[in-house]
């Protein structure tokens, strides 16, 4: 999305940093983008910058794959509001757990299986029919692959998720009775974020959420009629896809993206 040239004398420059942490390795470099104070809004970064973070984020890849259709090409890697490895869950223990060994394959472990008391879970970490009923995972802080909830009956409002705040890959919630998304109200970044078929959610309310470094999808929601639950969100490192949600204004759409820096383009059916 273009920007006007007198802007750029204003632009505040963007830090890129190398050395990976010790509980963050990367196959090449650690890169960060700060999300910018927000009276910048969403003049975060110019064409250049962009193309130059992104061309270097194709050679770095930090914790599970993911095989959702973003792919990893595009994005934008930041300390969300300070948040960093070994920040988030400062002055609490840490308690690693993995998913176990699928020989290549795309897996998603069960919630309800979470070990007790674990904080930082490497792999892919998801729930669907009648495990919705209770989606116990109250101490996790990071995901390191994607978090894919789905295909429930009764109502839900994502309790157990509230000591959330970063997924590395994947936040994929499809064809709940999502009353509400508050419950995550700790969330600050996401490697991607895609919300299909919610039909009783009215607002996507997760509002400690900062980044969204690849793709934002919101495709088939009767009854969304607002985005102003993602007051703190300032940046989108792909695209974002509107489809089919026939209560949600185009003022509204239009205010979201006139306030967020959106690195890979507006599509709206």
């Amino acid at each position: 999305m273009g920007r006007a040239g007198d802007d750029r004398a204003r632009r505040p420059e963007v830090s890129l940093r190398t050395g990976g942490s010790a509980r963050e390795p990367c196959s090449m470099m650690d890169l960060s983008v700060p999300v910018v104070a927000s009276r910048w809004g969403p003049r975060i970064m110019n064409a250049a910058w962009s193309s130059l973070i992104i061309g270097m984020l194709a050679g770095c890849q930090c914790g599970a794959p993911s095989d959702e259709p973003d792919g990893g090409s595009r994005g934008v890697a930041a300390d969300a509001g300070g948040l960093d490895a070994g920040a988030s869950d400062a002055g609490r223990p840490r308690k690693d757990c993995f998913a176990p060994d699928a020989g290549g394959t795309y897996f998603i472990f069960p919630i309800k299986d979470l070990p007790f008391g674990c904080t930082h879970f490497k792999g892919n970490l998801g729930s669907g029919n009648m495990d919705l009923a209770s989606l116990n995972a109250g101490t996790i802080v990071e995901i390191d692959g994607d978090l894919t909830i789905q295909n429930g009956d009764r109502p839900l409002d994502l309790q157990g998720l509230e000591s959330l705040e970063r997924i590395r890959g994947r936040l994929f919630l499809s064809s709940l009775p999502l009353t509400s998304t508050s419950a995550m109200a700790k969330l600050k970044q996401v490697g991607s974020l895609q919300l299909l078929i919610n039909y009783q959610l009215e607002d996507i309310d997760l509002p400690a959420l900062e980044l969204i470094e690849r793709d934002f999808s919101v495709l088939d929601h009767d009854r969304l009629r607002t985005l102003a639950g993602l007051q703190r969100l300032r940046a989108v490192g792909g695209e974002f896809w509107v489809r089919s949600n026939p209560r949600l204004p185009r003022l509204e759409i239009d205010r979201f993206t006139s306030r967020v820096f959106i690195d890979g383009g507006v599509k709206i059916q």
